[in-house]
């Protein structure tokens, strides 16, 4: 679900407010999965949304709920200025994905971690753990770095080479 698709929001703001309280593993998973179908809405809905839903999911130890939540609360503060917190909440969605061996939960936080290095100026951190997102099996396979070096050549001056990187990470 996504904003594109707003039956699917209507669908589970609907279905949180009918989740008892005590149905902590259902309430933290439908919250993290509206948390990251409004993440690019206006205010901070997807914010309180996935912080909430991070609570929840630890309470109930429900590890599928947690890298949901934690990748939620780590795109949610992304372009919000607050580089500490996004490396904070990124990493704690790294370590998450490395203690419960689940490697398809590390390139969100991997890479938003790295977007939160960019943030404090970092940028040879950034440039590290952008590399090592990029390197993660997706269908992003290559991209963010590749990315990450056109940015840095555009905001450099160097256009051409800017161009030549862009073109690069969409093939």
């Amino acid at each position: 679900a996504s904003l594109a698709d707003p039956v699917a929001v209507e669908l589970l703001r609907e279905g949180l407010t009918g989740i008892a309280k005590s149905q902590v593993v259902t309430r933290a998973r439908t919250m993290a999965a509206l948390a990251n179908a409004v993440i690019v809405a206006p205010g901070d809905e997807a914010l309180a949304l996935a912080e909430e839903a991070e609570a929840l999911a630890r309470e109930a130890g429900d590890d599928d709920a947690l890298a949901a939540a934690l990748g939620a609360w780590s795109w949610a503060l992304r372009g919000r200025g607050r580089g500490e917190e996004l490396c904070r909440v990124a990493s704690l969605g790294v370590e998450h994905a490395a203690a419960t061996h689940r490697i398809e939960w590390e390139l969100v936080p991997r890479y938003n971690l790295g977007v939160g290095l960019i943030t404090l100026g970092r940028l040879e951190e950034a440039r590290r753990e952008i590399d090592r997102a990029t390197n993660l099996p997706s269908s992003l396979t290559g991209w963010a770095g590749a990315v990450f070096e056109a940015s840095l050549a555009l905001a450099d001056g160097r256009l051409e080479e800017s161009e030549i990187l862009i073109e690069r990470s969409g093939q």
